[in-house]
This record gives C-alpha cells, structure tokens and sequence, in this order.
C-alpha cells in the first residue's frame, strides 16, 4: 500500500507575534507530490503544493494549529502544530495512506459548475495535469490526438466524427481556456499554438452536442482547457527542448539533405502575497520543418493575476498572445514530391499577431448562491503573402453572467445571458459585423434517490451585417442512474446549432487556383442527438465505459463548385447522419505504477442528400494510452489507428489542383516518451526524450499533405 511521506516544516519567526508554517509534500519515491491541499483550520485558509510540492502559509499568528492534509487518492490526515514547534523549527513527519479505490473526480465545463463525473449524464474525458506534463508537444492538439472518440484532421479538431476538414470552414467543437472561447472573430478556427500548453492543470472534454449550454460552435462537444492555480510562494520554471526530423522514408524526398531542427523554451514565473497572485510565461519556438516551406518562428506570451476580496469572492484576469511568421504549405507537388510544395505556391508566407484577454469574477455569494461574470476580447491580425495578398483583422467581445442557485438538497438551477460583436475588416473577407445574444437555463433535479436528471434550455439570435435575423433554440435533457457502486446508465437528447462565421460567408479571393466567392445566403447548421451510455467498475483498478449515440444533421457548411461559373463556395449541401458507438477501457496496476487507456470508436457516416459517407471520417478509431512509473523513470506510450477514409476532396484532384491527392493509407501512429527526475541537486531537474512517429509511418490526414515524419528530441526541465 502507497503512502506519502510529509515533512512540515516550522520556520522563520518574522517577528514577536507571527510566524511561518512550510510543508513539504513527496511520494514514496522522493518524488514531489504537486496539488496536496493543507488547511488551516483556525484560520480558515487553505494553500495547495507546488511543483516541488512546497506549500506555506505566511505571517500567521503564533498559536496553536491544525492542518488537515488531502491529496487524491490518500486518506487524509492531521497534524497539531504547536508554539513551541513554530519557534523551534521543529520537522514533523507524518504518512498519508492511500485509499485503494478508483475516486471519481469532478470536472467543471460540463454542466458550467463542479460535478462528479460518475453522475453526468454525458459521456466525458479529462486529462490530468499529471498526464499533459508527461509530454512534450509543441501546441495542444499533438495531445488531443491520443484521447478516444477525438480525431484530429491537420488543425481542425472532430469528436465522433462531428468534422472532416473544410479548409477556411469554423470549428464544430467549442473549445476555450477557463471557459472563454477560443475562436476567431473572422474564421471561427481555433489556434492551438497560442493556448499555453505548460501552464495548463487538466484538459476537460464532453463528448456530444452541448448548444443547450454554450451556443453555438458546441455543436459538436466542448473542449475546456483550465490553467494552474497560482503557486502561494514564488517558482520559477524553465523548460527547453531540442529536436530533428529524421530522413524521408524515401530518398527522392530529400529535398533538403539535412536532418531539420526544431527547437523551444519556455519560462515561467508565479508568486502570491496575501489575496494577490500572478504567474507569467513566455515560449519562444522555432522549427525549420520537415517540408520545404513549412517552418515557423513562434513568441507565446501568457500572463495571470488572481485577486480574492474575500475567502468567497475572487476577480482573476489573463492575457495570452502569439506572434507567428511561418511558410505556407497547401500541398505537395506529387506524390514523388511529397514534401515540396506546387511551384505556383512556393515562397508563401503567412505573419499573424493574435491575443486573447480575459476577465473572471466569481462570487459565492452565500451557501445557495453563485454569481459569475465573464468577459473577453480576441484580436487577430494576419496577412499572407500570396497572389491575393489576403489580409484580415479581427476583434471579438464576448460578455457573459450567469447565476447558479441551489434550492435545497435535491434542486440546482443555471440561468446565464451573453453578448457578443465581432467586427471584421479585410480584404478577403469584406468589411462585416456580427452580433450574438444568448439567454440559457438548466435544472439539475436529485430527488429520486440514485438518479440525476438534468433538463436544459437556450435561446440565440444571430445577426450578420447585410442579412436576416437568424434564430435558434437549443433543448436538452439527460438522465444519470446510479444502480450500484459499481455502474452507472446514462441518456441524452438534444438539438444544436452552429452559425456560419463571417468568413464563411463572405470570402472572396483566389486560393490555389480556386476561385472562392461570398455566399451570402448561408444558414446555420443544426442537429438532433440521442445517446446511451454505461459506465461500469467491476473493481478498484479497471474502468468501462460504453456508448451508443446517433446525430442527425441539417444544412451541413461544405465547399461545392457552381456549375454556371465554375467557382467555389460553400453551402448547406448536405443532409447527414451519424451513428456510432465508444468504448473505453482504463486500468491501472502496481499502485498507480502502471496505467492504460484503451479506446475504440466505430462510425457509420452517411451524406443523405449525396448518399455517400461524409468526407475525411475513419470509421473506425483506436486509441492506447500506456504509463509507466518506477522511481524516477516515467515512461509513457500513445498509438492510434484510424481506418482508411472513404470520402476526400475529390473535386481539387479532377480539377488538377492536388496531383495524385486519392493517394491514402490508415493511419497507424505511435509516439513514446521517456522522463528522468533528479532531486539529489538543489534545483529538481528532469530530463525527457520523446520519439513521435517512431516507426516512421507514412500517411495524409487530408489529401496532398504528408503527416509529419518521425523526429526525436531531448528537453529539460528546472524548478527553483
């Protein structure tokens, strides 16, 4: 049985009546332990270890005290601090047993609140800070691919099969850092490379349509990132990596001759004084790409500041940003070129300036009562250097309320209001405007014993400069059963919505050839979904979860060439349907020493209105997570596979635009990663190497593209 060994550590009298509590947090191995709470409970205050596992509570009173001490998965535990100990520095050591159960954690983006993910009635998945912090990757996504039912094609991300790839299409899934949105104002894409991997604490995902809550762009599950608390003492970390691209599988693809670098760092910074932290970070990126005209120079900023008026009232506000020149890869010259771009496309290049900035204030007003305020401005500016000479800036403003009350034991409501403006000036995209406004409300009922019904409800008008209202309501109902300890039912149904973003509607331009125009005429998109699901933990170390579900689609935005004119642009062409199923299989062995996660997704696609499967959807999907833990090693391996894909883009082949594009394989990926810890120096360090693609598998995510071949990198990482 594990335990974790605490040293409470009393020291510095700053002066006659006030004193310094320090606590110290490691496992069994030394190792130390980061999120361990301790509670002061004299003085109601709480303060949660760092990366070193290090908490302290500052300038309190020389008295007596009790720490109760929790981390997830111990029992927790009790330490008496006494006078005496505070002035003599006494070291108390004290062992936290684990409790060997699997604990069902919470997540938040779900139902907008704190809830145990055993009792949602969606299907959900998060990753723990301890799981992100295992890997290096250079932006999100890389992580996103290995989480089951998720599917990454290039930079655009589908949970069971919600997208394909729609080049200059919005996104399907809302994504957000803390719950602030994350799409742009023009193109409605997300960028990945401007979310602060390194300062993120779990990632949340909910699988299945969630407009009822978050509007549009949720039409296909959410994906809410959520950022570190802020460290009680000051931290400083340094991270830097070094990689290369291995040689092309294929010697005619040697473009280059050379093995291409990439390389990184990362800084960060964050400190607290009585009810004010802040944490900063800066990354800088640079990759010479494994294609000719594929590099970029990246600077991620990201900036935190937390202020608490009170033990239940709290403002905090961040800023992240991102500064890009890159080259502009379309596709490649044939499939004997595969990583040298078409002539007509050589030399592209793309800069982009893009922020977000946030406001967040929460308030506990009383023990029933939770009022929460959100805003957020998101500016983008880039150009590209092609024929066309595109340029858009971009500014979007959000604000949102909410009010979460519970009425009793057995009733909990959400009620919230938003805006939204986004103002866009460009050459490509016109000059338009847009406004947003959304009012919702939901209902969690517990007053059947072992069951969670929850009903939710929203109302969103949409209006696009030049055209019509346009209005939506989003319903949705679940049910959660709990028939045991041991298994959970849950069931679903719903509507949602997405509304073309003002690129979508508005683009006019050349891009490779193609003549892309405005289709004012654009409506938004809509589905209905149902779904089943089970969950099942036969004992303390494994895990299932089994669902069935089935989303029908109205008015889907797609490319379609004009007949008359022979241009291009985008419709609601396609009436779909979706069927699919999930299941997943977590375990864990050794006392946590050993975890897995083993997930496959089977898809039944179908474009009713063209009676063919939808474009770039695998039916089928797999996934497999393995962790390892001995000492100080950590060894952590994720594969997928995706079936072949059915559906292409196959008007950009009979056109001549993609050479060879119908060229295609499953794809068969594995990735692995290797961390040392060192905590016999004063500064912990730890060392990784990390081997993508190991055995260099050849394969497109979207026609003309080649995914990355494998390369290797070292990295390293400081605390002090």
């Amino acid at each position: 049985m594990k335990y974790i060994l605490f040293f409470i550590l009393f020291t510095g009298i700053t002066f006659a009546q006030f004193g310094n509590i320090s606590g110290e947090v490691t496992d069994e191995n030394g190792l130390p332990v980061t999120g361990a709470r301790a509670s002061l409970t004299e003085l109601n205050t709480n303060a949660t270890s760092n990366l070193r596992g290090v908490f302290t509570f500052s300038g309190v009173p020389l008295q007596d005290y009790t720490i109760i001490i929790t981390s997830l998965g111990y029992h927790p535990d009790t330490v008496r601090v006494k006078i005496s100990d505070i002035e003599s520095g006494k070291i108390h050591q004290v062992r936290l047993v684990s409790v060997e159960v699997v604990t069902a954690p919470v997540m938040v983006s779900a139902m907008k609140y704190k809830h145990a993910i055993d009792a949602l009635p969606y299907a959900t998945e998060l990753l723990s800070h301890s799981y992100l912090n295992a890997r290096t990757v250079q932006s999100v996504d890389d992580v996103l691919r290995s989480v089951p039912g998720v599917n990454i094609t290039l930079d655009q991300v589908s949970i069971r099969g919600s997208s394909g790839y729609s080049r200059g299409a919005g996104t399907r899934v809302m994504t957000a850092l803390d719950g602030i949105p994350l799409y742009t104002g023009d193109t409605g894409e997300i960028i990945w490379e401007m979310i602060p991997f390194y300062d993120l604490e779990n990632v949340e995902i909910v699988k299945g349509p969630a407009s009822s809550l978050y509007g549009s762009t949720a039409i296909g599950g959410v994906i809410n990132m959520q950022t570190r608390d802020i460290t009680t003492e000051g931290l400083t970390i340094l991270k830097t990596f070094y990689g290369l691209y291995d040689k092309p599988s294929h010697s005619q693809w040697d473009w280059s001759g050379q093995y291409r670098a990439f390389s990184g760092v990362t800084v960060s910074h964050s400190n607290s004084i009585p009810n004010f932290g802040y944490s900063v970070s800066l990354k800088n990126q640079t990759s010479q790409g494994y294609r000719l005209d594929d590099y970029y120079k990246r600077l991620t900023g990201y900036f935190k500041v937390k202020y608490n008026f009170s033990e239940y009232t709290n403002m905090s506000f961040f800023s992240s940003s991102l500064d890009q020149y890159r080259g502009n890869f379309i596709y490649w010259k044939d499939s004997r070129n595969a990583l040298v771009p078409r002539e007509e496309d050589r030399d592209q290049r793309v800069n982009s300036f893009r922020s977000i900035n946030a406001l967040l204030f929460d308030s506990q007003l009383s023990s029933s009562l939770f009022l929460g305020f959100r805003s957020s401005h998101y500016h983008t500016d880039w150009r590209d250097e092609s024929v066309s000479a595109n340029r858009s800036v971009s500014n979007l403003l959000r604000n949102e309320v909410f009010l979460a009350s519970d009425l009793g034991e057995e009733i909990k409501i959400l009620s919230g209001a938003e805006i939204l403006t986004g103002v866009v000036r460009s050459n490509i995209f016109s000059n338009p405007t847009s406004t947003g406004i959304g009012a919702y409300s939901q209902v969690e009922y517990k007053g059947i014993s072992d069951l969670t019904s929850v009903a939710g409800l929203r109302y969103d008008r949409n209006k696009a400069s030049g055209l019509d209202v346009v209005d939506n309501i989003s319903p949705r109902i679940g049910i959660n059963y709990k028939q045991d300890q041991s298994i959970y039912y849950r069931l679903n149904a719903g509507t949602a919505f997405r509304a073309p973003t003002l690129a979508e509607i508005y683009t006019t331009t050349n891009a490779s050839g193609v003549v892309i125009k405005a289709n004012p005429g654009l409506k938004p998109e809509k589905s209905a979904s149902y779904e089943a699901g089970i969950l099942f933990r036969p004992n303390n170390i494994l895990e299932f979860d089994l669902s069935i579900y089935r989303n029908d689609y109205e008015g889907l935005i797609e490319p379609e060439v004009d007949l008359t004119d022979g241009k291009v642009r985008l419709n609601n062409v396609a009436e779909a349907r979706i069927i699919g199923a999930d299941i997943v299989v977590k375990g864990r062995y050794l006392l946590d020493r050993v975890t897995y996660t083993l997930g496959y997704t089977w898809l039944d696609t179908k474009d009713i209105t063209r009676n063919k499967e939808l474009k770039y959807r695998p039916k089928h999907l797999v996934n497999f997570n393995l962790r390892f833990k001995y000492g100080n090693f950590e060894l952590h391996l994720d594969s997928r596979f995706a079936s072949k894909v059915k559906e292409i883009d196959n008007e950009l082949i009979e056109l001549g635009i993609v050479k060879e594009g119908d060229k295609r394989v499953p794809v068969v990926v594995s990735n692995a990663g290797l961390n040392y810890t060192i905590l016999k120096w004063e500064v912990p360090v730890r060392l990784n190497l990390t081997v993508n693609n190991i055995f260099n598998y050849n394969y497109v995510e979207i026609i003309g593209n080649l995914a990355p071949i494998r390369n290797i990198s070292l990295g390293v990482e400081l605390l002090y």
